[in-house]
């Protein structure tokens, strides 16, 4: 059953126990066929706590809407989830999100990450949809921050989507959590993901843009969120790189131009920044050294880019240049070497053994 037509059923019948005890028909007309057929099959109560032990078995949870656990932002939404499955623990504190384009530009990797760290210091749970690109600069900027963020999946918990981006689930639900409204097994199917962007902006109390071309998908999650009355803004960029098209359309359009941390915090409703000091402080992550010895378990990218690297520092751009590799693939295999803590970003786009 949709959200859209969880929640006409409930809104017509009154309630989630009323609409259980209605009459077949009356069920069926509202919450469709398949739903009424899945009813007959099984008991409300025993599909529920089935549904609840398999989650528990998988080490995740299920919180639904009429439990206190459920996000407060996300009741008033239009079609909010009946119910969302959790691998991790669900926040209380007031969110951000922070969304954009699956292929930044170095600038974009940084200002995500910048921002998204110093948000988290600030006592901000920094929430967006763990893809490629911008959405993994955020989560990986709030980690090395020690702050909180949440990843919302457009597939279910028992689909590793991005395929690469296990380590990174990982250390989210360690430091966060992992959400998705979607049944355990379901596949990330494109329609999925208009769904999961409107619970990203409806987690949060305001949605930052950052590297978005004109036809991103990140404009309509800022869609979203100026539907749901969240504050919308956005990060300028280069005009000629396309990147940003779709940013500084949003800031044409009335959306609240960043260019710093302050600038967010401006724009937020005194209330919001009340919430977010008081949560707990976040605490940096720390480093070990590396070890001198190359792991032979890693992939060949991997074990390439750490022997360069072993000479100084270098940029994506020099590191494609030196190892005959393309500039996706340097940035892919370092992503997943400092998801593992194996290298670190410094300035200026460069990029160290850790």
């Amino acid at each position: 059953m949709t959200p859209e037509r969880l929640h006409r059923l409930l809104e017509a019948l009154g309630g989630p126990r009323e609409a259980l005890a209605a009459p077949a028909e009356d069920f069926a007309r509202f919450a469709g066929p398949k739903a009424a057929e899945a009813l007959q099959r099984e008991a409300p109560s025993d599909l529920a706590a089935r549904l609840r032990r398999e989650a528990e078995a998988r080490g995740a949870g299920i919180v639904t809407r009429d439990q206190a656990a459920f996000p407060e932002l996300l009741q008033p939404i239009f079609g909010p989830p009946g119910a969302l499955y959790v691998e991790g623990k669900l926040e209380a504190g007031p969110a951000l999100s922070l969304v954009g384009t699956r292929y930044p530009s170095e600038y974009g990797r940084r200002m995500a990450r910048e921002l998204a760290g110093a948000l988290a210091g600030q006592g901000f749970t920094i929430v967006s949809g763990m893809a490629h690109g911008i959405d993994a600069e955020a989560h990986l900027g709030t980690l090395e921050a020690g702050g909180r963020t949440m990843a919302v999946l457009g597939c279910g918990l028992g689909v590793q989507y991005p395929s690469d981006h296990q380590e990174l689930r990982a250390k989210i639900a360690s430091q966060g959590s992992v959400i998705s409204e979607f049944p355990w097994e379901a596949t990330p199917y494109p329609a999925n993901f208009p769904r999961r962007n409107r619970v990203i902006s409806g987690l949060s109390a305001a949605t930052i843009v950052i590297e978005a071309a004109h036809r991103s998908g990140a404009l309509l999650t800022a869609r979203l969120a100026a539907e749901q009355g969240r504050e919308v803004m956005a990060l300028p960029g280069p005009v000629h790189t396309g990147k940003s098209g779709g940013c500084h359309r949003l800031i044409k359009e009335g959306a609240q131009l960043v260019e710093g941390v302050e600038d967010i915090l401006a724009a937020l409703p005194s209330f919001v920044r009340s919430q977010a000091a008081t949560q707990p402080q976040a605490r940096p992550e720390s480093h070990s050294a590396a070890p001198e010895a190359e792991d032979p378990s890693l992939p060949e990218a991997e074990r390439a880019l750490l022997a360069r690297l072993g000479a100084g520092e270098d940029s994506i751009e020099g590191l494609s240049r030196s190892l005959g590799m393309r500039p996706e693939e340097v940035s892919g295999a370092l992503l997943q070497l400092e998801i593992r803590g194996r290298v670190r970003r410094t300035g200026g786009g460069l990029y160290r053994r850790a």
